[in-house]
């Protein structure tokens, strides 16, 4: 998967400046994203961690990223997939359903994320 550029930043006024209303959100409002597929026992799994906000960031991990030379890596429980550089961000998870993994807890009960 192949890195995108999402938004573009310009630093000259007269580029930027339109006396129009956009028709899009500028790059105060782009959630950066990441997306992760882990073939597991469960079937496929995806991970999309979201960065939020003016201060959105995702940093993956290079140890997941494919490479020529390692075009399938391998994750165990535990591993880094990725960090946020400003912390308070979104992890997703999504898996089919019939993997049937449930992460329900009754009220005021706690679970340890690994």
């Amino acid at each position: 998967m192949e890195n995108e550029t999402i938004s573009k930043i310009s630093n000259d006024p007269i580029a930027s400046f339109s006396p129009f209303a956009p028709s899009s959100l500028g790059y105060q409002f782009c959630q950066a994203h990441g997306l992760i597929l882990i073939k597991s026992q469960f079937g496929l799994v995806a991970v999309l961690p979201v960065g939020m906000a003016q201060v959105s960031s995702v940093v993956l991990n290079k140890k997941i990223i494919p490479s020529r030379e390692n075009p399938f890596p391998k994750v165990k429980k535990g591993d880094e997939l990725s960090h946020f550089l400003f912390g308070g961000s979104d992890i997703v998870s999504c898996s089919k359903r019939i993997a049937r993994v449930n992460i329900a807890r009754e009220e005021n009960e706690t679970c340890k994320m690994i």
